[in-house]
C-alpha cells in the first residue's frame, strides 16, 4: 500500500513537470514565432535605407563597390550608380551609366526620408492642368510637396528646391523615379575625402504586392502555429494516455466542449488529491474564460458602436464639401467668398481624414515608442493662429467665441502637430453636443504654469459620467447627449497631454455661466 503511494505520488509529479515543460515550450514558440514574423512584416510596409547602406558605408568609402549585395540592397531589378562631386557616373551595377547636375540631384530625395511619393493630376475651374507631387515620410516628418503647372512651372511648394522649372528628368526624379523604380541618394566621402554620391534605384513593391505578401505571410503563420501547436498536444497527449486515463479523458471532453464554446458545467471527479486540484483549477479556469468571452463580446460591440459612429461622424464634412463644392460650381459664389468657401472645403476634408485615422492614431500614442517632436513655441500667437483659421467655421455655423489672450508671448515645449489634435479634438466635441448660439470659451493664464481653460455654456455633462469621460471607447451616448464619436478622441487628447508632461482636468465646479471647463497645465520655458 505504501508503495502504490509512493509510486502514485511519483507520478503526480512527473505528471506536472511535464505539463509545466509543455506550456513553456508552446508559450516559447508561440512568441517567438510572433517575433520572426512580426519583423517580416515590419519589413513589408518599411524599410530603413539609412541603416542598410549604413551595413555597406566602409565598402563605399574603401572604392570596393562590386562587394556590395545590390540585389539585397535594392532588389533583384534595382542597381545603383556612385557619382562623384562633378555629377559623373564612377560606377554603375548595371550597363546604365549617366551623369547628373547639381538640380537634378536636388530632387532626387535623401534615403532617410524615403517613403510614399503620390504624384496627381487635377485641373482647375480655367481647365488649367496642375500636378501635385507629395511625398509622405516613413518617420513622421514634415511632409514635402510641390505644385507644378503642365509645363512644369513650380506654383507651390516646401520641397525647397530653389528653382522654378523642373526639367522632365528632374520631375521623373521629384516624382520618385517613375516606373516600377524608387529612386534615392545617400552622400558620403571616399577615403581620399572626395565628396561621392550613392544613388540607389530600388524596386518598388507596389501596395498591392506588399498586401499579398502580407496574406501569404499571416497565412503560413497561422498554419505553422496551429501546425505546431497540434504536434506538440499530440506528442504530450500519448505520453499522457500511457500513464493516466480516467481524469484525462474527463478533462478532454471538458476542453473539447469550452472549444466548441459549449457551457458543459464543472467537472465532478474524485480521486488522488493532486487531480482533483486540477481539476478544481480547470473549472475555475473555465469559469474565468467564460467571463473574459462575455467581456470581449461586450467590447466587440462597443467598437462596432463605435465604428457606425464614426462612420456618421464622416456625412457632416461630407455633406459640407458637397454644399460648398457645388455653391461653388454653380456660380453662386460671389468672387470674394471662394477662397473662404475653398478654405473651408480643405479644412473638412482634413477632418475627414482625421476621422478615418481616428483608430489608427490612438494605436499610435498607445505604443511605448510614442515620441513628440517638441519645439519651443509661443503658445499665445500658436492658439491665436489656430482660433484664426477655425473662425469661419465657428461664424458659419452660428457659435460664439470668447477668448482671453494676454498679448505677451508665452513659450513652452510643444509638439505644435498634436498639440492641434487636442484643440481639435475638444473643439469637435463643442460643435458636437451644443447647439448653435452656445459660447466657447478659451483663455490662456501664464503663472508657475500655464493654464489653458476651455469652457462652453452648452448641455454639459452629467456628474455619472465625468470620472469615466477620459477612458478610451466611452461613447458620447454615456456623456452628453447626442450618442456621437468614435469615444477615442478625449482618451487621444489625455495621451498627448500627458505625452507633454502635464496634466488635462474636467473640473467638478465651474464659474457661471459655463457648464463645462476643461483645465490643461504644462510647463513654461524661458
Amino acid at each position: 500500500m505504501k508503495k502504490d503511494k509512493m509510486k502514485r505520488g511519483s507520478l503526480i509529479s512527473l505528471l506536472i513537470g511535464n505539463y509545466i515543460l509543455f506550456t513553456t515550450i508552446l508559450v516559447f514558440v508561440v512568441f517567438l514565432l510572433m517575433i520572426i514574423f512580426g519583423q517580416w512584416e515590419s519589413r513589408l510596409t518599411q524599410r530603413n535605407y539609412v541603416d542598410e547602406v549604413g551595413k555597406y558605408e566602409a565598402l563605399l568609402k574603401k572604392g570596393e563597390y562590386d562587394r556590395i549585395p545590390v540585389s539585397t540592397l535594392v532588389g533583384k531589378r534595382g542597381y545603383i550608380e556612385i557619382i562623384n562631386q562633378s555629377g559623373e557616373n564612377i560606377y554603375s551595377s548595371t550597363w546604365t551609366k549617366g551623369s547628373y547636375t547639381s538640380k537634378e540631384l536636388n530632387c532626387i530625395v535623401d534615403i532617410e526620408n524615403i517613403g510614399n511619393i503620390y504624384t496627381q493630376q487635377f485641373y482647375t475651374e480655367n481647365q488649367e492642368k496642375q500636378i501635385l507631387i507629395t511625398l509622405e515620410t516613413y518617420e513622421g516628418g514634415e511632409n514635402r510637396y510641390i505644385l507644378l503647372d503642365e509645363n512644369h512651372q513650380i506654383i507651390s511648394d516646401n520641397w525647397g528646391l530653389g528653382q522654378r522649372t523642373l526639367s522632365e528628368r528632374e520631375f521623373a526624379f521629384l516624382s520618385g523615379g517613375g516606373g516600377n523604380k524608387q529612386i534615392g541618394k545617400f552622400a558620403y566621402a571616399a577615403e581620399n575625402g572626395e565628396q561621392h554620391i550613392l544613388i540607389m534605384h530600388t524596386d518598388y513593391m507596389s501596395s498591392e504586392e506588399s498586401f499579398r505578401i502580407y496574406q501569404k505571410l499571416q497565412r503560413y503563420e497561422y498554419i505553422l502555429l496551429i501546425g505546431l501547436y497540434l504536434a506538440i498536444i499530440c506528442l504530450f497527449t500519448i505520453w499522457l494516455n500511457r500513464k493516466i486515463r480516467k481524469p484525462l479523458r474527463l478533462l478532454n471532453s471538458a476542453i473539447i466542449t469550452l472549444m466548441q464554446e459549449e457551457d458543459g458545467g464543472d467537472i465532478a471527479y474524485k480521486g488522488p488529491v493532486e487531480f482533483v486540484q486540477i481539476c478544481e483549477d480547470f473549472n475555475s479556469m473555465r469559469n474565468q474564460l467564460n467571463e473574459s468571452e462575455k467581456q470581449r463580446k461586450h467590447l466587440e460591440a462597443e467598437k462596432q458602436k463605435m465604428v457606425a459612429d464614426i462612420s456618421h461622424d464622416l456625412k457632416t464634412p461630407i455633406t459640407v464639401i458637397q454644399g460648398y463644392s457645388k455653391a461653388i460650381y454653380d456660380g453662386v459664389v460671389p468672387e470674394n467668398k471662394i477662397n473662404s468657401y475653398l478654405r473651408t472645403i480643405y479644412k473638412k476634408s482634413c477632418i475627414l481624414n482625421g476621422l478615418i485615422e481616428t483608430f489608427f492614431e490612438y494605436s499610435k500614442r498607445q505604443h511605448p515608442q510614442y515620441k513628440l517632436e517638441l519645439e519651443r513655441i509661443d503658445i499665445s500667437e500658436f492658439s491665436r493662429e489656430y482660433f484664426a483659421g477655425k473662425y469661419d467655421e465657428f461664424e458659419i455655423h452660428g457659435y460664439k467665441l470668447s477668448m482671453e489672450i494676454p498679448e505677451e508671448s508665452i513659450y513652452c515645449m510643444i509638439d505644435t502637430k498634436e498639440m492641434t489634435r487636442v484643440y481639435d479634438n475638444l473643439i469637435s466635441n463643442y460643435f458636437k453636443y451644443n447647439e448653435p448660439g452656445t459660447t466657447l470659451y478659451y483663455g490662456l493664464i501664464s503663472d508657475e504654469k500655464i493654464c489653458i481653460r476651455i469652457a462652453d455654456d452648452g448641455v454639459g455633462i452629467p456628474k455619472e459620467s465625468r470620472g469615466s469621460i477620459f477612458q478610451p471607447f466611452i461613447m458620447g451616448s454615456t456623456t452628453r447627449s447626442g450618442g456621437q464619436g468614435s469615444g477615442l478622441g478625449l482618451a487621444i487628447v489625455e495621451r498627448i497631454i500627458q505625452a507633454h508632461g502635464g496634466i488635462i482636468r474636467l473640473m467638478e465646479e465651474v464659474k457661471e455661466p459655463y457648464h463645462t471647463e476643461f483645465v490643461i497645465e504644462l510647463d513654461k520655458v524661458k
